[in-house]
């Protein structure tokens, strides 16, 4: 039997990267350090050049709705998600929500170059790998074509999410398409219920 031309694999199944053999090794239990089961989301409605997303706003909320208060879910909107901020609280985190745009660098083939869009630009993956992560568990990446690839690449696997994985994250959530601003709020909530 022929396969129509518009069927794919990708149609039928969720795709899972390992973008090295480190992370499928479990990592030893270490002491907890200050803020070992926090949350950090954040939300960038208005990012400098790029288009709005007024209901990243409405995603936090939704988060803060179904998480629990033992969880300390700490938040930076707006103006306050800068790089320079994001950057040094990363490391305290150990879950991490981002609701913004994401930009794959795959005109120039540097991956590292990809990034996610901040209050005062983009955050590239090559910032992110070379901060110490030594809570890093979770992050969803409530972006754009955050776990998306690029056949042309060698090393495809390196999208956000598989550079993320790379940085010292043990899981992550990414779309391998467009998600509408809308739909970030009902899927957030959905999957932190």
């Amino acid at each position: 039997t022929k396969t129509p031309p518009d069927v794919s694999a990708m149609n039928h199944l969720v795709s899972s990267y390992a973008p090295t053999l480190c992370c499928l090794i479990p990592k030893p239990s270490t002491s907890p350090q200050h803020k070992s089961h926090a949350i950090m989301a954040v939300a960038v409605p208005d990012p400098v050049n790029a288009m709005p997303l007024p209901n990243a706003r409405e995603e936090l909320r939704q988060i803060r709705e179904v998480t629990p208060r033992s969880a300390h879910l700490f938040t930076l909107e707006a103006s306050e998600a800068t790089i320079s901020k994001f950057t040094a609280l990363l490391p305290d985190y150990s879950f991490v929500h981002l609701a913004c745009h994401g930009k794959q660098n795959a005109l120039e083939k540097d991956v590292l170059r990809s990034g996610l869009l901040l209050h005062d630009g983009a955050i590239h993956l090559s910032q992110i790998v070379e901060t110490s992560l030594p809570n890093a568990k979770f992050v969803f990446l409530a972006a754009c074509e955050s776990a998306m690839g690029e056949a042309f690449l060698v090393d495809e696997a390196l999208h956000l999410a598989g550079g993320m994985l790379f940085a010292g994250f043990e899981g992550a959530v990414a779309t391998l398409w467009s998600i509408w601003d809308k739909d970030g709020p009902i899927v957030a909530k959905e999957f932190y219920k």
